[in-house]
């Protein structure tokens, strides 16, 4: 992203009660300015976040990025162990020194860990890791579009079934851990277990597309969200899309319009499945979500 573009961004938001840029990719720390980035949303009390790969991130950089005000640097890591890690990101061991150098620097760092079919089983690992790390949190994230080769989600993503196995493993981990586990919001099916209304107080509140966030990529290019590849803006002017987007009133309805089991289950508010998913495994917007543990309860 061109550096007047950023500027552009930033005046809006500053204008319009955004409170929160998390610098995502691709990667992030490849970006020459990103220092500046972090400063100046900073300067602007907007909190600056980033999610990285941890390749680039060496103690320097750890410490001019607290230094510019970095609120938070999430790093990927899928498992504790090396071998299971390497069959989603070919890099275990960069990740554990970006995690070194984020605790030399007093960087508040989280643990993002994508959830397959073939590591959700070892998520008690990874949560002993991550505790034992000082990681503020670990985020749990679902496989999502877009993606590179043909039949990868199919592949990798939980059914209904794992869901639900997957579900008694985190009540297990969340009573064993003291450090906090999070979900993203296209997994907030897994929390079926608990009264709607609480997750909700609690901050619980299912798909934010277009109603907590939206994606701006380098060209200025706006979506929903960073998995939903339909275009509704430019130049990044996220003002107008937010107001006068077509798309996002759909995204905004769907606890009023969703079709089949949905209609009628105690989480839709805090829940409405993902879109992305739904639209890239073929059904229709207003379908279930594919992968929901719930009709497999």
């Amino acid at each position: 992203m061109a550096a007047e573009l950023f500027q552009h961004i930033l005046d809006m938001a500053s204008r319009h009660h955004v409170f929160q840029f998390a610098f995502g990719g691709g990667e992030p720390l490849l970006h020459p300015r990103i220092l500046e980035f972090v400063k100046r949303s900073r300067d602007k009390n907007i909190v600056p976040n980033i999610t990285t790969n941890g390749n680039r991130l060496t103690p320097e950089l750890a410490r001019d990025l607290k230094e510019a005000g970095l609120g938070q640097i999430q790093i990927s890591l899928d498992a504790a162990d090396e071998d299971l890690n390497e069959k989603t990101r070919p890099n275990h061991a960069a990740a554990l020194k970006a995690v070194a150098a984020c605790w030399d620097s007093d960087l508040r760092f989280g643990i993002n860990a994508l959830v397959t079919r073939e590591n959700f089983r070892k998520l008690p690992s990874l949560v002993d890791f991550s505790e034992k790390a000082g990681a503020s949190g670990i985020n749990l994230l679902r496989p999502k579009p877009p993606v590179l080769s043909s039949g990868w989600l199919e592949r990798v993503s939980l059914t209904p079934e794992d869901n639900l196995q997957f579900h008694r493993l985190l009540r297990k981990v969340s009573r064993k851990n003291t450090i906090p586990v999070t979900l993203d919001q296209s997994l907030s099916f897994l929390a079926f277990h608990r009264n709607p209304e609480e997750l909700y107080r609690s901050g619980v509140w299912g798909c934010g597309a277009g109603r907590r966030f939206l994606t701006i990529d380098p060209s200025g290019t706006i979506y929903p969200c960073s998995h939903f590849r339909e275009a509704i803006g430019s130049n990044g002017d996220f003002v107008q899309a937010w107001k006068n987007s077509a798309v996002l009133e759909k995204f905004r309805g769907l606890e009023h319009n969703m079709n089949g089991h949905c209609q009628g289950c105690k989480m839709l508010r805090v829940c409405r499945g993902c879109r992305a998913m739904v639209k890239e495994l073929g059904a229709g917007f207003m379908d279930p979500d594919p992968h929901c543990p719930v009709q497999a309860n």
